[in-house]
C-alpha cells in the first residue's frame, strides 16, 4: 500500500497588510481536482499521517526582470551582454519581507513553529499532521484507492 505525501503549493495573494487576516482571502489553493476515473474515496486520512505543506510566496519585480532580459539580449542596447548573476536574480525576485512575515505570523497563529524556508524565502516548508493541515486550510483529506490496488492520501483542493 502506497501512501504518498501531498505537496500542496499555496500562493500568497496580494501585498501583506499591517493587520494579518487569517481567512481564505489571504491564500489561494494552487489546484482543485475531481476524483479521477478508477479512484474511489475509501476513508478519512489517518490522524497520524504527515503532510508536506509547501507554501510558495509570490516573487517581486518580475517586470523588471523581463525588462532586463530584453535589454541584455538586444545587440543595439547599451546593456547588451551584461547579464545578471544568479544571486542578483534571486535577490531581485525574492518575496517581500512583508509577505514572508505574514506567512510566518499565520503559521505561528496556528501554533506552527517548525516551518523552514529556502534561502531567499520563496518557499516555506512544514510537515504537519493531516488534521492540522485540514484546520489550517479548511479542507478534508481522504484515502483514495485505485482499481489497481494503490492507495493515496489526497484532498480535492
Amino acid at each position: 500500500m502506497h501512501l504518498f505525501l501531498l505537496s500542496l503549493g499555496v500562493i500568497l495573494l496580494g501585498d501583506a497588510t499591517a493587520v494579518p487576516k487569517w481567512g481564505k482571502d489571504v491564500y489561494a489553493v494552487k489546484e482543485r481536482h475531481t476524483v479521477p476515473r478508477g479512484w474511489t474515496r475509501v476513508a478519512s486520512a489517518p490522524d497520524s499521517h504527515l503532510i508536506h505543506l509547501r507554501i510558495g510566496l509570490r516573487p517581486q519585480n518580475l517586470d523588471h526582470l523581463r525588462q532586463n532580459a530584453v535589454k541584455v539580449s538586444d545587440p543595439s542596447h547599451a546593456h547588451y551582454g551584461q547579464y545578471l548573476s544568479s544571486a542578483e536574480i534571486r535577490n531581485l525576485v525574492a518575496p517581500s519581507k512583508q509577505s514572508i512575515n505574514l506567512v510566518q505570523s499565520w503559521l505561528l497563529n496556528h501554533d506552527i513553529d517548525t516551518a523552514t524556508s529556502t534561502s531567499i524565502g520563496d518557499w516555506i516548508n512544514v510537515y504537519l499532521p493531516v488534521r492540522k493541515v485540514e484546520t489550517l486550510l479548511n479542507t478534508e483529506y481522504s484515502m483514495y484507492a485505485h482499481d489497481d490496488g494503490s492507495v493515496l492520501i489526497r484532498t480535492p483542493e
